[in-house]
């Protein structure tokens, strides 16, 4: 545990975290504005991008099963995208849903809430209701399980072993009673690497290829680290809430600064990841393209060198590593799909 001096949690005290003068209006307006309309209020709750970026193992297993020459059926895909989607996102719910309720049970957090950027802001605000977001969230996780019924009516029970594995683990990373992800020892960052990154990108490679072997296991290794890192970026938003209620994230853990040295090593080791599959041979020399998107990945870390990071900076590291995912992405996907239909 981190034996910093850690301020008042930004997200609940009302002087903490209030933009300075040099912050974007886009940005005051993201973090402090009340949302008064739905589609404001949805955007928050779901956050589609982040949701979008934890996406990318599934849609980059689909194009490398493409890419070795499997035919991709328009059902299986629609069946695939939807389930995992709304399955990522009612987790992703379930995640604010399950620490708000650990917050309200810990004497040390306090809410005075002025912030309104996620669920759980707006939970802790009486914006939204707790039972709104349990509710939501379970209804995207029966949208996700039917889907996956269907895929399992068309192509047989074993791709549930990787929907059934990936739920688990995602799921008991924040739900009593095994909350692995409050436990440190990178329990946390393991669970999220396996069910976010690996098990989703080799799921849907045998989705749609029907088959097994060890490409979608050593392409799933950098989709994995990079699932830590919209984790671990994204708990900086949270980490003096996080340290009260006794959350040993990466970044309570170590601290803000020692914590985004790990996490600019590990943005560099996902880079790296690429260029060791091309070098040996696994995928061709045009997904090198990916290490374009390694400056917008690795530029935020040279910007944000203060010892406190207050909740601004946390969020514009936040949304960095969501852009810099969703272009890496892009980018190794248009790398597939060009050397493989040229």
């Amino acid at each position: 545990m981190s034996t910093q001096r850690i301020n008042k949690l930004s997200a609940v005290q009302e002087t903490d975290g209030v933009p300075g003068v040099s912050s974007p209006a886009w940005l005051q307006n993201r973090l402090f504005a009340v949302p008064h309309h739905l589609w404001h209020l949805l955007i928050r709750l779901l956050r589609p991008r982040f949701s979008l970026a934890l996406l990318t193992p599934v849609l980059c297993g689909v194009m490398l099963g493409w890419w070795q020459g499997a035919t991709v059926h328009l059902p299986t895909l629609s069946l695939l995208l939807a389930g995992s989607a709304a399955t990522i996102v009612g987790l992703n719910l379930l995640h604010e849903y399950h620490d708000y309720w650990h917050a309200r049970r810990s004497n040390d957090v306090r809410f005075h809430q002025i912030v309104f950027a996620t669920a759980y802001h707006l939970m802790a605000a009486e914006h939204v209701t707790a039972s709104t977001v349990r509710w939501l969230a379970h209804g995207l996780l029966f949208i996700g399980l039917l889907c996956y019924l269907g895929l399992v009516s068309l192509l047989g029970w074993p791709l549930l072993f990787f929907y059934a594995t990936s739920l688990i683990l995602i799921y008991t990373y924040t739900a009593p009673p095994i909350r692995y992800g409050y436990r440190g020892w990178a329990m946390g960052e393991l669970g999220l690497f396996l069910g976010y990154g690996l098990f989703p990108l080799v799921g849907s490679y045998y989705i749609i290829g029907h088959t097994l072997d060890w490409l979608p296991v050593f392409a799933g290794v950098p989709f994995g680290l990079i699932a830590i890192l919209l984790f671990a970026n994204y708990n900086f938003v949270h980490h003096r809430r996080d340290w009260l209620m006794r959350k040993r994230t990466l970044v309570v853990n170590f601290g803000p600064r020692r914590a985004m040295d790990i996490n600019s090593l590990l943005t560099v080791l996902v880079y790296a990841g690429f260029l060791c599959l091309v070098s040996l041979a696994y995928l061709p020399m045009i997904v090198l393209i990916t290490l374009a998107a390694l400056p917008l990945a690795v530029r935020i870390y040279g910007q944000l060198r203060a010892e406190e990071v207050g909740l601004i900076e946390s969020f514009q590291l936040y949304r960095a590593t969501v852009t810099a995912t969703l272009c890496t992405a892009l980018l190794f996907m248009f790398a597939l799909f060009v050397n493989g239909f040229f």
